[in-house]
């Protein structure tokens, strides 16, 4: 009986040693945990409080799939040991921009992927986060774009979690209306058009631009225009949520050059009563906008001059012609002498052809 009992004794605690081997095969490893169906998790020695964040790939050799069963691929949800926090699993409201998403399930290392896509934005991410503390918290930080479904997978050992939300949809564009409706510059000149996306708190204000002549105006995707040449066209602003469009009509006039100085081409004119001349003069620049000068004489008694520049000389003596800019006031004098008018003889003749006279009597003849 009591060889019975010692062998007994002997086979029971050789299936001790064998059950603890196998358990260690199973479930330990140098740094780390084996999970079986699911590989190598990796168990940093981390201070206590501290949470790094690095990507898959990098530190975490088993892949996450193993624990996804063929229901994830829908939007339903799975956990096990890991719970949402913030934002709630299935949520439907979730706001866009910004969040920090955050998640239950006690000391260890993470490893996460997040990924939702619609016509508002595309997100994805993958990485691993190492919690050790009193109050575990693991966090990632993302940006939502409304109107998507996000999908977060969550695995941490033999503990995981598959997780949807849904961000809500966005403030649709309702029109769009210019600032300006009709706009004035000049070639070269530059000016931004403005407007209003209604309603104010809409999602995507984005528009693009669109002249109807390069040639005379064109508009970068600002909305700043640049004048071109003289002449007409129609700038179109087009929201890119809705297509809604609105119009601003541009005239480009020509650029104003201003007058610089003005000359004449001589500044002393010496005339003969009776006489006619003319003033020339120069502007400067050549290519002035406004050329227009007016004339004006300081004794007109002695040399009137018109609009032309045209002089006449009425009688003897001195003036001043002075011509002045419309543009900028700019003027020149020229010095106008009138000398008398010299008449020459042209003729004789005598008042009578015959003259009969009475001795010791005198006769008075005139000469003309």
């Amino acid at each position: 009986m009591r060889k019975l009992s010692a062998f007994l004794l002997i086979a029971l605690a050789a299936v001790t040693v064998l059950l603890s081997a196998a358990a260690q095969s199973a479930y330990a490893a140098p740094g780390g945990t084996t999970v079986p169906g699911v590989g190598y998790v990796d168990e940093e020695e981390i201070p206590d409080g501290t949470t790094t964040d690095s990507k898959l790939a990098d530190d975490l050799r088993a892949p996450i799939e193993p624990i996804i069963t063929p229901e994830s691929s829908s939007l339903t949800s799975q956990s096990s040991g890991i719970n949402m926090i913030n934002p709630p699993d299935g949520a439907t409201n979730v706001p866009a921009g910004p969040i920090t998403i955050r998640w239950s399930g006690g000391n260890g290392t993470y490893r996460y992927s997040f990924t939702g896509s619609s016509e508002y934005g595309q997100s994805s991410s993958s990485g691993s986060i190492s919690i050790v503390g009193a109050n575990p918290s693991p966090s990632i930080e993302e940006n939502l774009a409304p109107g998507t479904t996000y999908k977060l997978t969550i695995q941490s050992g033999i503990s995981y979690g598959i997780f949807h939300f849904t961000t809500v949809d966005p403030i649709k564009v309702s029109g769009i209306s210019m600032t300006e409706k009709e706009l004035t510059i000049t070639e070269g000149e530059k000016s931004y058009l403005g407007y209003t996306i209604s309603p104010s708190d809409a999602y995507n204000t984005k528009v693009t631009w669109k002249s109807s002549n390069t040639g005379v105006a064109r508009v970068d995707s600002r909305g700043e225009v640049t004048a071109v040449a003289p002449g007409n066209a129609v700038i179109t602003a087009t929201t890119r949520d809705g297509g809604y469009t609105d119009t601003c009509s541009v005239t480009v006039q020509k650029a104003v050059v201003k007058v610089s100085g003005i000359s004449l081409t001589t500044n002393q004119l010496n005339m003969t009563e009776g006489e006619k001349g003319k003033l020339s003069y120069n502007i400067t620049p050549s290519n002035a906008t406004d050329e227009t000068v007016n004339w004006k004489s300081s004794n007109s008694g002695v040399a009137a001059v018109d609009s032309s520049g045209n002089v006449t000389a009425v009688a003897p003596g001195t003036a001043t012609i002075t011509v002045t800019t419309k543009d900028g006031g700019y003027s020149a004098n020229a010095t106008v002498t009138v000398k008398e008018k010299t008449v020459k003889v042209t003729g004789i003749s005598l008042t009578t052809k015959q003259l009969n006279m009475t001795e010791a009597r005198r006769a008075n003849s005139a000469i003309t």
